[in-house]
């Protein structure tokens, strides 16, 4: 426990502790949210090209 005034190490130290932690979480979430955003967007337009694909296929096998 540290007691009286701070030496400027010391202060400079907690302040970047204290900003890392509260910089740290929201920076995870967004990281993950967007993750999940661009994982999920980047599927469905593969998808949407799959599903269009097969049906160029099968109007062109259709006599």
């Amino acid at each position: 426990m540290c007691y009286g005034d701070l030496e400027p190490d010391q202060a400079r130290g907690f302040f970047w502790g204290i900003v890392l932690l509260i910089l740290l979480p929201p920076a995870l979430i967004l990281y993950i949210g967007g993750h999940v955003y661009f994982s999920t967007r980047r599927h469905d337009r593969q998808q949407l090209l799959v599903d269009h694909a097969e049906t160029l296929i099968e109007r062109h096998q259709q006599p």
